[in-house]
């Protein structure tokens, strides 16, 4: 309101002053058409007869005196058009600053927003990337290591009943190259925990049917991934190693738990739009990928694991469907649980894509 009466006042000085400056170039020109052709009342006076002394006031001398006067008008139009244009400026900011210190601090407060949600998710990933490293090292200690130590003993053995007893000694080294073998399959199967071969030759899906045929219950893959993803680094590679170790950790889990017989792995390519999809009961530590009220989500993949186990599954801090969760969580994406008591259990694990346009 302020604005709107300040700004009326100035809007009218200004348009005065640059109704002067135009009437004095306008008379310039004016006064010598009046001299030679038009000869209007000698009883009009120019600002030339206004300012010229009396001495001075000649026809001639009033006409060059209204010629000057327009030339510096003309040449100060500019400037003055510039300078009114300024001081609205600096109204228009002192008076209505006040809209965009609001819109300012909306977006800074949506900066913050973001800012906290990426600091959560960096210490989910780091969570979860730590608790895998711990697990590995067990693995390894546990297996592999305690293998290696046998192995080595039984060689000391083996070497000092190489020359009393060479049968013996035959015997040992062929049990200890068998051993070898076993050893190095673990390692092998360790190391797949880390990149999965198949994961960089062959792509997502066939890293998941390898997957399923390693499980040690009959496990299903329904693999709807369009070509362009379903082939080497068709999905970035830290997204489709996070669903793939996510979903060897969800199959070991309904091994273990879900007293199931068999399971299904279902995986999808979601255009960008695509809602969330709702389940009564489900239940996740991390925020959901999509919000069904929206319909500008981006891309994103999919991958469903369904057992016909007993059910009534929940997430247990720092057990392993919360480390799921929050590797879901650090890699941007979400984790959805489903599990009414008598099964089935069904286990939404979802990643964006940010580069669909490029791959499709």
């Amino acid at each position: 309101m302020a604005h709107n009466v300040v700004n009326f006042i100035v809007s009218m000085v200004s348009f005065s002053l640059v109704a002067v400056w135009l009437a004095v170039i306008a008379q310039g020109v004016s006064t010598w058409l009046d001299t030679h052709w038009i000869r209007l009342s000698a009883d009009i006076n120019t600002l030339g007869d206004l300012l010229l002394p009396a001495s001075m006031r000649s026809a001639m001398g009033v006409h060059i005196a209204d010629t000057a006067l327009a030339v510096i008008a003309l040449v100060t139009l500019p400037v003055l058009t510039f300078a009114l244009v300024w001081m609205h400026r600096l109204l228009g900011g002192a008076l209505l600053s006040a809209n965009k210190s609001r819109e300012l601090t909306r977006r800074i407060s949506e900066l913050n927003r973001r800012v906290g949600k990426l600091a959560d998710a960096h210490s989910a990933s780091a969570d979860a990337e730590g608790e895998a490293l711990r697990r590995l090292e067990r693995n390894v200690h546990d297996g592999p290591q305690q293998q290696l130590l046998r192995m080595q003993m039984d060689l000391d053995t083996a070497k000092r009943h190489l020359a009393d007893d060479p049968q013996r000694a035959a015997a040992m080294l062929d049990e200890l190259r068998d051993r070898s073998q076993d050893t190095l399959e673990e390692l092998r199967d360790l190391s797949r925990g880390l990149v999965h071969p198949l994961l960089v030759e062959r792509g997502l899906g066939a890293a998941l049917e390898s997957l399923a045929e390693r499980a040690t219950l009959p496990v299903r893959v329904t693999n709807h991934l369009p070509e362009q993803l379903d082939r080497p680094q068709g999905i970035e590679q830290t997204s489709a190693q996070g669903l793939l170790l996510a979903t060897s950790e969800l199959l070991a889990n309904v091994a273990k738990h879900a007293q199931a017989s068999s399971a299904e792995i279902m995986v999808d390519a979601l255009p960008a739009g695509s809602p969330q999809a709702t389940n009564p009961g489900a239940q996740g530590p991390c925020p959901t990928l999509t919000d069904p009220a929206r319909t500008d989500q981006p891309p994103a993949v999919q991958v469903r694991v369904r057992d016909n186990g007993v059910g009534g599954a929940v997430v247990v801090p720092g057990h392993g469907l919360d480390g799921v969760a929050r590797r879901m969580q650090g890699l941007g994406g979400s984790f959805t649980l489903a599990s009414p008591a008598g099964g089935p259990t069904t286990i939404t694990l979802r990643i964006p894509l940010t580069d669909w346009s490029n791959r499709a």
